[in-house]
């Protein structure tokens, strides 16, 4: 179960990375997004519609954190991170790329939140880099975010 969260995480990160835009999404042919967005849906969508509403996705990112700060410090560490992207790498298993891929994004994504560079994520931080998640994975823009639009994200990512 454990996994489910931090695929989640690692995907609510990548969120983060991509642009607003008014342009519909459209599924991509990444390997593992369909499993991906399934995994975020079965973790986030608690009235089980197969879309995520801003309530939803706010609960969700609340828990992410509280999964990956292992200590309950208000932090997440650099070792949490590593720990939280071999725990991920294992649940595709360890031999798998997208596992090993998987792992690394998370561990990277989760650097890009640390603002101070003090190599930890406080809450803050992670609720400030969460903020505008939900409307950059909400591609069309109609106030909930639904399995296409999560499969499209490394499209968009990547512009095209």
């Amino acid at each position: 179960m454990k996994h489910l969260a931090l695929a989640t995480t690692l995907l609510l990160f990548l969120g983060a990375l991509a642009p607003a835009d008014d342009k519909p999404a459209k599924p991509a042919a990444f390997p593992g997004m369909e499993f991906l967005a399934k995994v975020m849906l079965d973790y986030l969508d608690t009235n089980g519609d197969g879309i995520l509403d801003k309530g939803e996705f706010t609960n969700g990112t609340e828990k992410g954190f509280s999964d990956l700060d292992r200590d309950s410090d208000g932090f997440v560490t650099k070792e949490e991170m590593d720990a939280a992207g071999a725990e991920l790498s294992e649940s595709q298993g360890s031999d798998s790329f997208l596992g090993k891929a998987a792992g690394f994004l998370l561990n990277r994504l989760l650097l890009t939140m640390d603002e101070n560079k003090d190599g930890q994520v406080s809450k803050a931080e992670f609720t400030k880099g969460c903020e505008s998640m939900f409307t950059k994975l909400d591609a069309n823009q109609d106030g909930q975010i639904n399995k296409d639009e999560l499969m499209a994200l490394p499209a968009r990512l990547l512009g095209k």
